[in-house]
C-alpha cells in the first residue's frame, strides 16, 4: 500500500511514511496549496516534504501566534512539530506574501528537539537508578538556574497580575460559578505540552514563548480547571464518560475568542479533531446568546454514550 501511495501524483508529498500526522488539504484558485498538518502524538516529530516544481515560494503559517515563516530552500522543506500541535504549509504559485510579513522561526522549533535529544543520550548512557538525577542536573544547569528563567517567571507574574482579577471574575460569572477554586499553582516548563491536574489544582505554561502566549496558556488551562472542578461531577452524573468530559472541557476554550477576546493579543487556536464538532456547536449557540448552562446541556447530548 505504501509503495502504491508513493506513486500517486500529488503536488505535496511526505518524504517518509509518517504515522503521527493527520492532515487537511485545500487547493486555491491560482493553484497554490494550503496543507494543515497535525501531530497527534506526545512526542516531537520532524516533517520532511517535497514540493512540485510549479510552486515558486512556500511558508509555514502558525495559527496560534499568527506568524508566517518563510521556507528559504524549496528543496528542503522541514519542520519540527511539537507534541499535539499543528502547522499549516502554504505552497504558492505566485509571490503572494511580502517579505516584511515574515517572522523569524521560534527558537523552540530548533532548540527543544535538540535539548531532548541531548537528554536522551545522557540517560541512555546512565545507570538506571541515576537517570532522574541526570535529567534534573541537566535542566538545572542549562535552564532553571539561569537568570533568564528567573526573569521569565517575574515577567509573566507581573503581566498576569494585570489580567487575573478581571479574567476570573468574568469566567466565574459566565459559567455561573459561585464557589471559586481557592488556589491554582502554575509552573513553567521547557516542554511544548502543558499538563494540568484538577485534583491538585496546577498546570504548566511554556518557557520557550513570549508573555502573550504564556498569558493565553494560563487562561486556557485555568478554564479547564475551573470548569472541571465545578462541573466534572455534574457531567459524570448525567452519563458523560471521562473522555467525553475532557473533550467538552477542551472545546470550551474556543470561547476565549468570543467571550474573553478582550484579554487576548491574538486568537486562541484549538484544532484538535476530536473537539471540532463541539467547538462549532459552542460558537453557534454563543452567537445566539444561549446561556452557558444550556450550551453545556447541548454538549452533553453530543458526548453522552448512545443507549
Amino acid at each position: 500500500l505504501n509503495s502504491w501511495l508513493q506513486k500517486l501524483s500529488t503536488t505535496v508529498k511526505f518524504k517518509d511514511n509518517y504515522d503521527f500526522t493527520r492532515q487537511i488539504e485545500r487547493e486555491m484558485e491560482d493553484g497554490s496549496r494550503l496543507q494543515f498538518i497535525w501531530n497527534k502524538t506526545n512526542e516531537w516529530q520532524q516533517l520532511s516534504l517535497s514540493l512540485d516544481k510549479k510552486y515558486n515560494n512556500a511558508s509555514w503559517l502558525d495559527a496560534e501566534t499568527g506568524s508566517i515563516y518563510k521556507i528559504e530552500d524549496l528543496k528542503k522543506v522541514q519542520y519540527n512539530l511539537p507534541p499535539y500541535s499543528s502547522i499549516i504549509l502554504f505552497a504558492g504559485t505566485k509571490n503572494n506574501i511580502p517579505d516584511h510579513q515574515f517572522s523569524e522561526l521560534s527558537p523552540s522549533v530548533y532548540k527543544a528537539p535538540r535539548m531532548w535529544s541531548t537528554i536522551k543520550k545522557k540517560i541512555e548512557a546512565t545507570d538506571e537508578n541515576k537517570k532522574l538525577e541526570v535529567i534534573e542536573k541537566y535542566l538545572l544547569d542549562n535552564f532553571y538556574e539561569k537568570e533568564v528563567m528567573k526573569l521569565s517567571i517575574e515577567a509573566i507574574d507581573k503581566y498576569w497580575s494585570t489580567l487575573e482579577s478581571a479574567y476570573f471574575d468574568k469566567l466565574h460569572n459566565f459559567m455561573g460559578i459561585k464557589k471559586k477554586i481557592p488556589k491554582i499553582d502554575v509552573y513553567i516548563t521547557t516542554l511544548n505540552i502543558y499538563p494540568y491536574n484538577v485534583k491538585e489544582r496546577y498546570f504548566y505554561i511554556p518557557f520557550f514563548t513570549g508573555l502573550a502566549v504564556q498569558a493565553k496558556t494560563i487562561m486556557h488551562e485555568s478554564m479547564h480547571l475551573v470548569f472541571l472542578h465545578n462541573y466534572g461531577q455534574y457531567l459524570s452524573e448525567r452519563g458523560v464518560d471521562k473522555q467525553g468530559t475532557l473533550e467538552i472541557a477542551e472545546s470550551l476554550t474556543v470561547l476565549l475568542n468570543w467571550e474573553f477576546k478582550e484579554f487576548l493579543l491574538f486568537p486562541e487556536r484549538n484544532s484538535k479533531p476530536t473537539t471540532i464538532d463541539l467547538q462549532k456547536e459552542i460558537v453557534t449557540l454563543y452567537k445566539n446568546h444561549t446561556p452557558f448552562k444550556e450550551i453545556l446541556d447541548r454538549l452533553m447530548e453530543l458526548r453522552a454514550p448512545s443507549t
